[in-house]
């Protein structure tokens, strides 16, 4: 229902593409190729901006810092057991989805070198996906099936 910014869309995909992972680089320049030279030039510009606050210079560190207090507000014993903890997190929708502590507390998710690792691993060599944004509806509206 928007307008569209094909300069803010390339920037943000130029951002998704900063860890040079094969699947954002190719649709980057995909893209790149799509704008006019005044786009090109605006890109280049209003990109500075969006990686000086987003790019992985600075987010990394904030990621690594939140990670790290969280970290220290997990409850379960002393030697790491969570026991039959049950958390309860955002899912679609914003209705709660319940999940089992030594699940949501997993080292992949905490531990700042594993999350990296995890991160490269899901990314690097991501299948290309395709996603088809549908009629705006009303919240109270069920999705259809």
């Amino acid at each position: 229902g928007g307008t569209v910014d094909r300069v803010q869309g390339y920037i943000w995909m130029d951002l998704a593409a900063e860890r040079m992972w094969r699947p954002f680089l190719v649709r980057r320049e995909w893209m790149w190729e799509q704008l006019t030279p005044a786009e090109r030039e605006r890109a280049l510009v209003e990109g500075k901006a969006v990686f000086a606050e987003y790019g992985d210079e600075v987010a990394k560190p904030r990621k690594e810092a939140a990670l790290r207090k969280g970290r220290r507000n997990i409850t379960g014993s002393r030697v790491g057991s969570v026991g039959a903890l049950r958390v309860q997190i955002p899912g679609p929708g914003g209705l709660p989805i319940t999940i089992r502590g030594d699940e949501f507390y997993n080292p992949v998710f905490w531990d700042i070198e594993k999350y990296w690792a995890w991160q490269e691993d899901t990314w690097k060599d991501a299948p290309p996906g395709l996603v088809e944004v549908g009629a705006l509806r009303a919240d109270t509206e069920t999705p259809e099936q």
